[in-house]
């Protein structure tokens, strides 16, 4: 006959002759001698970009990866141009490899996403891949403005300023400091993924927290103190977003603060105390702080490198005396170690009972003896532990046997399970079990005298509070 039919296999994209045989040995071409080829027509795709976004100015640079078609393709070597297509914006790009174009990105007049497509002359890939264009960020200020040299606390870097956004940003933390023979600048980099909270405010996290340590001895730490050594250091804060990079900015590293010395060395619980705190590498921040123990200080005014004056905050009420050590920070969080040989004391507040003798000479020189109120220092620290005074409203039941054992309950206000608290029945005491800051139990006394009506009343830490409850001992019936 002068027909036939066959089934197309595909061996490889872009060729292969057509010949054609009867017996499975014998194979004929075209009549004139010349192959007859057959063209895989393979549908052209972009599959993916990378990076997937970037800024709204233009010139990122796009990698797409292209099914379909490849530098070899006869276009290729044609004056056809090669082409990368945003949205309907056409920019001029390269082979990387037979898979992969580069494009440089187009600028845009607002956030938008679009496709990403490509052309070679006029075959046009179709696209299954998007592009988003954003806003550049723009960092307004940075927390904290410096950092110690070794052994901070800080966990993170915090970023505040606009068009923050959650694609990808990594922080890129560039530890630098000047070599001493050279001037050039030693440098180790550090990468770690930004945390996204909102468009205006993101966070850097200290994974690894930046360090001069590589540029010093690791057994002598006497760098760590010493602010000339130091000098010049910095840790130039960047993130990378795809593959545009935006400035944070530069954060110098500071000298360890230590503390030597305070005075006065105590004061009361309720603040205010000017103390002088004496150390090395005080600066004049506007981040300087003062901490008592896990109390940070209201106030904190800078005297020089080596002084500043701190104002004690208002300590945690309660009757005794607390001992805490006081700590620098030049930054707003990283303190100095608390040290032994600097400490303050508060005390409670204090209430003078008498003072003897209330005279004495013009000329001076007559010793003084005080005596302190006990019982009021006591009271008053415990109403200023931030609860209600303590009050009585009433007690149930209000009356018992005169041998007592009956559970009574009484009712009011301010009961904390940390007071001592007992209660009074006449001249008879019980210890009491909190409740709740509503009211506590007790169990009856044993009626100590022939009233068989008594006052009830509770005392806290030995001190006697107010509002007092009738309380009525029943006699006991006795059987004939």
């Amino acid at each position: 006959g002068d027909g036939a039919s066959v089934f197309v296999e595909r061996i490889q994209s872009l060729c292969c002759a057509v010949t054609l045989s009867l017996n499975g040995v014998d194979y004929h071409g075209a009549g004139n001698g010349q192959p007859l080829m057959f063209v895989y027509d393979e549908k052209v795709v972009v599959t993916s970009v990378a990076p997937a976004h970037g800024s709204v100015q233009g010139g990122t640079d796009v990698n797409l990866t292209v099914s379909g078609i490849g530098p070899n393709h006869d276009v290729e070597q044609s004056s056809d141009i090669l082409t990368c297509v945003f949205g309907n914006i056409e920019v001029e790009g390269h082979w990387v490899n037979e898979e992969v174009l580069s494009c440089p990105s187009p600028a845009s007049r607002w956030e938008t996403r679009v496709t990403v497509g490509a052309k070679i002359g006029d075959v046009r890939a179709e696209s299954m891949a998007t592009f988003t264009f954003h806003q550049d960020p723009v960092v307004t200020s940075i927390f904290p403005q410096s950092l110690p040299a070794s052994n901070m606390a800080t966990k993170s870097i915090e970023v505040f300023g606009n068009h923050f956004h959650n694609l990808s940003m990594v922080c890129v933390f560039d530890i630098n400091l000047p070599s001493e023979d050279t001037g050039d600048r030693r440098h180790d980099v550090h990468h770690h993924p930004a945390i996204f909270y909102n468009s205006s405010y993101i966070q850097c996290p200290l994974l690894d927290p930046p360090s001069l340590q590589p540029f010093f001895s690791t057994t002598d730490l006497s760098w760590t103190t010493n602010a000339t050594l130091v000098e010049g250091s910095a840790l130039a804060l960047s993130f990378g977003s795809g593959a545009d990079k935006h400035v944070i900015g530069t954060i110098p590293f500071h000298a360890v603060v230590k503390t030597t010395f305070v005075l006065p060395r105590t004061g009361p619980r309720a603040g205010g105390t000017e103390v002088i705190v004496e150390g090395t590498n005080y600066l004049n921040s506007t981040h300087l702080k003062c901490k008592f123990g896990s109390v940070v200080g209201p106030m904190v005014q800078y005297l020089s490198p080596t002084k500043v004056l701190c104002i004690t905050p208002h300590f945690p009420s309660g009757y005794g005396r607390s001992v805490v050590p006081v700590q620098v920070a030049v930054n707003g969080l990283d303190f100095s170690t608390a040290s032994e040989e600097v400490l303050f004391e508060f005390h409670e507040p204090l209430v003078i009972k008498e003072a003897t003798p209330l005279i004495g000479l013009p000329k001076g020189g007559t010793i003084i003896n005080i005596t302190l109120d006990d019982g009021a220092m006591r009271l008053r620290a415990v109403q200023d532990e931030g609860t209600a005074l303590l009050t009585i409203s009433h007690i149930d039941p209000p009356y018992g046997p005169e041998s007592g054992g009956n559970l009574v309950a009484i009712h009011g206000s301010g009961f904390s399970p940390n007071h001592f608290t007992v209660c009074h029945f006449g001249t008879a005491t019980a210890p009491a079990q909190h409740v709740s800051d509503m009211s506590i139990e007790c169990i009856a006394p044993k009626a100590t005298d022939h009233n068989t009506r008594v006052d009830v009343f509770v005392s806290v830490n030995g001190v006697e509070s107010v509002g007092e409850q009738p309380y009525i001992y029943l006699p006991i019936m006795k059987k004939f």
